[in-house]
């Protein structure tokens, strides 16, 4: 995906590299009730997929940009088999 920004009199080219998100969502009555795996503290709702998507990815770009605060964090566990 290529983005452009404007400095002053330039114009600046980024590109940014597309990826996945992987999201958890489950019916909940008329709506689907979503979140992020890395972020499940930010649940969402939509009423059908795609509207769940643009959801998911509004609370995303919220967490980039440090709108929305992310409180859990994930390790590794390794055991022995």
């Amino acid at each position: 995906m290529l983005r452009t920004k404007a400095c002053g009199a330039a114009v600046l080219w980024i590109y940014i590299r597309p990826m996945d998100l992987r999201y958890r969502y489950e019916q909940d009555g008329q709506f689907l009730m979503g979140w992020l795996e890395d972020y499940p503290e930010h649940p969402t709702q939509g009423l059908d997929i795609k509207d769940l998507e643009e959801h998911l990815l509004e609370i995303y770009a919220w967490i980039q940009d440090g709108t929305l605060e992310v409180t859990q964090h994930y390790g590794v566990l390794k055991v022995a088999g």
